[in-house]
Parts: C-alpha cells; sequence; structure tokens
C-alpha cells in the first residue's frame, strides 16, 4: 500500500501537483460524502439510533459549505 504513493511520485514527480490532485480530489468527494452520510442516515438507520436534529444540522451545513466550496476551489485551481 506503501509503495503506491512513490509510483505516483515517480511517474509525476511534482509534489506540489500532487497536493494540488489531491486537494482537488477531496474538494469534490467531501461534499459527497456528506450528502451521502445523511442519505444512508435517513434510509438505512433504524429511528432510535438515527443522529438527532442538531447533527442532521451541521451535515446540512457542511454539505452546503463545501458544495459551494468546491467549484471555488476547482476554479482556483484552473488559475
Amino acid at each position: 500500500m506503501g509503495v503506491l504513493p512513490f509510483v505516483v511520485f515517480l511517474v509525476f514527480g511534482d509534489p506540489v501537483a500532487l497536493l494540488t490532485l489531491a486537494g482537488s480530489i477531496e474538494a469534490v468527494q467531501i461534499p459527497l460524502v456528506a450528502a451521502l452520510v445523511l442519505w444512508l442516515n435517513r434510509r438505512a438507520v433504524p429511528p432510535q439510533l438515527r443522529a438527532g436534529r442538531v447533527a442532521a444540522a451541521l451535515a446540512v451545513a457542511a454539505v452546503v459549505f463545501f458544495t459551494a466550496f468546491a467549484p471555488y476551489h476547482l476554479w482556483q485551481q484552473t488559475l
């Protein structure tokens, strides 16, 4: 598992570019994962085990924030 990052580094060579790519991937992944957590919380978790309203509201806030932040971050990377 530790060999793969080293191989990617050898192929691309620029660690700053690799960090930029990783940040761009995370910018897209985080709102997707947060939205899926909300969806699974309502669909797959029994009602007595679901997160409360405050936790759900914070997750919705995270989805909104990161959904707005992702395009901005990706746009900044293209400049």
